[in-house]
C-alpha cells in the first residue's frame, strides 16, 4: 500500500475511535437515561455541557487520556433539567425531553444535499473511486490528486452511517487496500478477496 493510503487509513481509524466509547440508552416519555462505559471516574474527573439539542461529556482518565463523547441528538431537551452521575462503571446522563415524544435513536438523522451525493456514489472499488475525485478537482480549485482523495475519502466517512463505515474499514482492510466498499450487507457476511489492478502481479514481502 502507498503511504497516502495508510494515512487515510489512519484517518478513518481514528475517527471511527471517536465514535467507539461504548454506551447504551433507554427513554420514558419524559426522559432518555444515557449510561456511558467510562470507569473509575468521579464527579470532579467529568465535565458535562448540555445544550438545547447537543451534549458534550469530557473525561479525564485515571492513564492520564482525555475522552470526549459528543452528540447531535435526535430531538430538543432541556438543559436546565437535565443532570448526570459518576457511579464507578459509567457516568449516566438524565436528558429531560423539551417535547413528550418518542425518539426513534438517541442521535440526530440529517443528510445535507452533499452528503447525500456523495453516499449515493456507494464507491466499492479505487477505480471508481478516483472518477470522484477527478470530477471534484475539475468542479472545485482546491486540494489535488491524492490530497483531494483523502479529502474526499474523510468527508464519505464523516457522512455516513454506521453501516457505512463499518463496510469500509472492513473491506479496505480484509483487501490490504484493494477494495473499498460501503454496502455492510454484501460486505458483512464474507471475507472481502484482495482485487489486483489489470496488469498487476502481487508479490508476497521477503519472496
Amino acid at each position: 500500500l502507498c503511504v497516502g493510503w495508510l494515512v487515510v487509513l489512519l484517518v478513518l481509524v481514528e475517527m471511527s475511535a471517536s465514535d467507539s466509547v461504548k454506551h447504551n440508552w433507554y427513554q420514558t416519555d419524559d426522559q432518555v437515561v444515557l449510561s456511558i462505559a467510562l470507569k473509575k471516574l468521579t464527579q470532579d474527573d467529568v465535565t458535562v455541557e448540555f445544550q438545547e439539542k447537543s451534549i458534550n461529556v469530557t473525561a479525564n482518565m485515571p492513564d492520564g487520556n482525555v475522552v470526549s463523547f459528543s452528540r447531535q441528538l435526535y430531538a430538543d431537551i432541556i438543559p436546565e433539567k437535565c443532570t448526570y452521575r459518576v457511579p464507578s462503571m459509567k457516568v449516566e446522563l438524565k436528558l429531560m425531553k423539551k417535547t413528550r415524544c418518542k425518539w426513534e435513536s438517541l442521535e440526530e438523522k440529517v443528510e445535507s444535499d452533499a452528503s447525500k451525493s456523495k453516499i449515493q456514489r456507494s464507491p466499492d472499488d479505487w477505480e471508481k473511486l478516483s472518477r470522484d475525485v477527478e470530477k471534484e478537482e475539475k468542479e472545485e480549485p482546491g486540494p489535488q490528486g491524492e490530497q483531494a482523495m483523502q479529502k474526499l475519502l474523510q468527508q464519505v466517512f464523516k457522512d455516513a452511517d454506521e453501516d457505512t463505515r463499518r463496510a469500509m474499514m472492513k473491506s479496505y482492510m480484509e483487501s490490504n487496500g484493494t477494495v473499498l466498499s460501503t454496502n455492510w450487507k454484501e460486505v458483512g457476511e464474507k471475507k472481502v478477496e484482495m482485487q489486483k489492478p489489470e496488469g498487476v502481479e502481487f508479490k508476497e514481502y521477503n519472496k
